[in-house]
């Protein structure tokens, strides 16, 4: 069992300790049939593998051999998994990854990984498909280019749920990141923290994590030029069970990448393309959807971006922040060094993996994802061209 912050939850000065059983889970409205199976036959599987160094130092010969034989069948199961992602670009509603997650999970060697903040502290990347609704799917002829299989385009509305203006404004995600850091008890009420957690009676305070969603973006602009961008959404996670982390995002922010920044042109080409969004957006709406967003941002209390905030701030960026935002969970359903995969409330289920095994780099992670933006415009450019002298 995972050691690190583990702690039975005191409630009304009675000791309680939450459980996710198969019935409550039954009951989550949002998640969809096949997940709900995956979840229930995974309950019953669940190993419990203790990994300690001690135990492992007082194995016998048999016990060691089995330890090898395990962790050669998940090196292979893993593999597998990695192999249909590519296969599937990266879609975890195909059967046949559902069916590889389900057999990796069964032999996930971190038991109560919602615990275990020692594996889930660290820099996570996207290795699933995104789960935005509404992909635009224009690429077909680029089909014979591998890099270009795994590139995702959606509008800026269906990025942030509606949040960002221009919301008919092209973009292609490139990476997906997530670097999960342990907050203490004087973090929950730093000024960094927007919104200060008000802290739930099941969870210990020093197990808070923080739980970004990074989003490396492509914006592809109305005269055809693109420009790099970053889409932060900011979040905390606790244990809600030995399984379950509970999850709530507090705000986020629409960014220009430090290229654009650095580029007198490029900058400009950010500043005519976000000129006066959202005074445009405002004035285009009726009054029934003012009075709609009204009531929805007073529920959340949630201050939504304008273009005098970002004038006063002068960073070039949007960004809002929510006091009550709705409540979320992941199902941790496998947890090493390297992999993480987890199930949403709804049913999601994202593959994530460590960027440095056992390390945080955020300096590392940071390159490699600003060398992936540059080479997919390259790409983007390249085939273009290709594409456009074949249709003439």
């Amino acid at each position: 069992m995972c050691q690190t912050n583990r702690k039975s939850a005191v409630r009304g000065g009675n000791r309680v300790h939450t459980v996710c059983s198969p019935s409550s889970c039954e009951k989550e409205k949002h998640t969809s049939f096949i997940s709900q199976n995956i979840i229930n036959r995974l309950k019953s599987n669940h190993p419990r593998t203790e990994t300690s160094a001690t135990n492992s130092e007082n194995m016998g010969a048999p016990q060691k051999k089995q330890r090898l034989a395990e962790s050669e069948k998940i090196a292979s199961r893993k593999a597998t998994l990695r192999s249909l992602l590519n296969k599937h670009e990266g879609s975890t509603k195909h059967p046949d990854v559902l069916e590889a997650v389900m057999e990796l999970s069964k032999l996930n060697p971190t038991s109560e990984p919602a615990f275990c903040s020692s594996k889930l502290v660290g820099d996570w990347s996207t290795l699933s498909a995104p789960i935005f609704p509404n992909r635009i799917k224009d690429y077909q002829h680029k089909k014979n280019h591998e890099d270009m299989k795994h590139l995702h385009k959606y509008t800026l509305g269906r990025l942030s749920f509606g949040v960002f203006e221009p919301k008919d404004l092209v973009c292609s995600i490139v990476n997906m990141r997530s670097p999960v850091e342990q907050l203490s008890s004087s973090s929950l009420l730093d000024q960094s923290i927007h919104n200060p957690v008000k802290e739930p009676t099941y969870s210990p305070q020093n197990t808070y994590m923080t739980y970004p969603v990074i989003i490396d973006l492509i914006i592809h602009t109305p005269n055809g030029d693109d420009l790099l961008a970053f889409m932060h959404n900011e979040g905390y996670c606790f244990p809600q069970s030995d399984t379950r982390l509970g999850v709530k995002f507090t705000g986020g922010s629409l960014s220009p990448h430090k290229s654009v920044l650095a580029d007198p042109i490029k900058l400009e080409l950010w500043k005519k393309t976000f000129a006066h969004a959202y005074t445009k957006a405002q004035a285009q709406k009726g009054l029934a959807t003012k009075l709609g967003e009204s009531l929805i941002y007073w529920m959340l209390k949630m201050t939504t971006p304008s273009d005098e905030d970002t004038e006063l701030r002068g960073d070039h960026s949007f960004r809002y922040d929510m006091q009550r935002s709705p409540k979320g969970y992941l199902d941790v359903m496998y947890l090493d060094d390297e992999l993480r995969i987890t199930m949403g409330n709804k049913g999601s289920i994202v593959i994530t993996e460590r960027a440095t095994a056992n390390t945080s780099n955020s300096t590392t992670l940071a390159t490699k994802t600003e060398n992936d933006l540059t080479s997919t415009i390259k790409i983007e450019n390249d085939d273009e061209a290709e594409y456009r002298a074949v249709v003439a």
